[in-house]
């Protein structure tokens, strides 16, 4: 039987100094572990998205290392959101983890396998979001802010790594416009 809410650890990292690991939700635990084998990460099989296994998120984030999500369904609101939502309500950072899901906008009509490839959310596709979490220092970004008057001041800002997030190019002139991995939000 398995235990309620409770996710399980199903590859651990060969390396003493661990990159990365990957949060796997339903039938992307197989392409993500297929992943984990070329990257030598460590993958949890999470098995419920509600209520989530804050332990185990507890444990990996803890460790200091990027976090991707893997999952099968829409990035908004999905297990991603809680994942990060876990992440907050227990007081963690929340910039080293990464959502892969389904992307909030049209998926041309195909096989299963052809669409998951299209949105990234293959083998291929989870290395290299996974590639890119490792090299995503997060380092602060400087944006300038005026407060009261003529008077301005520099704000440091560290936008949250998601798949749903503008990137700093598109963002607009407003210090209040992204999303920040210190606010509430993220």
């Amino acid at each position: 039987a398995l235990p309620f809410g409770r996710g399980e650890i199903r590859r651990e990292s060969t390396r003493r100094g661990q990159r990365i690991a990957i949060l796997a939700f339903g039938t992307l635990l197989y392409p993500a572990l297929a992943a984990a084998e070329r990257l030598d990460a460590t993958v949890a099989n999470m098995r419920f998205a509600k209520p989530v296994d804050t332990a185990l998120i507890r444990a990996l984030l803890e460790r200091k290392i990027p976090v991707v999500t893997v999952e099968d369904h829409s990035i908004v609101g999905g297990f991603g959101a809680a994942v990060t939502d876990s992440a907050q309500a227990q007081g963690l950072h929340g910039s080293r983890i990464t959502r892969l899901g389904l992307p909030d906008s049209w998926i041309y009509q195909d096989s299963r396998n052809k669409q998951l490839t299209e949105v990234g959310l293959d083998r291929a596709g989870i290395v290299r979001a996974c590639r890119q979490a490792v090299l995503a220092v997060p380092a602060p970004t400087t944006m300038p802010a005026r407060i009261g008057s003529a008077r301005g001041c520099v704000v440091t800002l560290r936008p949250c790594r998601s798949t749903t997030t503008a990137s700093p190019s598109t963002w607009p002139r407003t210090a209040t416009a992204p999303r920040l991995a210190g606010a509430r939000s993220c």
